[in-house]
């Protein structure tokens, strides 16, 4: 019996009942708070989803020739370890991104034309880095949350040829990427 009660005890400790508890603080950098600041919500129509780049790219041309909706591919590549890249030979204002993924983040090109674009799905479902899969995404708009009626109008027409297709609310950094 008298080792019973320092058995207990060390049971006790051991388990963690006798542990303090301790809140996590993430201090926020002054970085964090830059994106934060550039960070806004953005409706994207996505007219379809798939991992087969062939069939997704064939899917989004066919989707072009029936809407009227350009397509435009931004000069990207498909690798099959990285996904969909700028190329690594790219120069001028996009040589930052050779050999890279960035997402798109206005749904009309500089002329205010929409159109339509391949992306990778992680991107806008704001998949942390390392998690991320090579599933690409047919972005047929992409509309700041103040216009949710434009977003919605977008869909319907898209849902015309693709019935699947949904909205998506998700947050895009709108700031500085050079």
């Amino acid at each position: 019996m008298k080792y019973f009660f320092p058995a207990i005890v060390l049971l006790c400790i051991s388990s963690g009942a006798f542990a303090q508890k301790t809140k996590t603080v993430k201090v926020e950098t002054e970085m964090d708070s830059m994106i934060r600041q550039a960070t806004s919500d953005h409706f994207v129509v996505i007219a379809g989803e798939s991992s087969d780049y062939i069939l997704i790219r064939q899917s989004v041309q066919e989707l072009s020739k029936k809407t009227g909706i350009f397509y435009n591919d931004d000069n990207l590549i498909y690798d099959r370890k990285k996904g969909l890249i700028w190329p690594p030979d790219t120069s001028g204002d996009a040589d930052i991104y050779a050999g890279s993924y960035f997402m798109r983040r206005y749904g009309t090109d500089l002329g205010g034309v929409n159109f339509l674009s391949l992306e990778m799905r992680d991107w806008y479902f704001n998949v942390p880095y390392e998690q991320r899969s090579l599933r690409m995404i047919v972005v047929a708009g992409i509309y700041p949350d103040t216009d949710k009626k434009g977003a919605e109008e977008r869909l319907k027409e898209i849902k015309k040829y693709c019935p699947t297709a949904y909205l998506r609310k998700t947050a895009i950094y709108m700031g500085c990427i050079h």
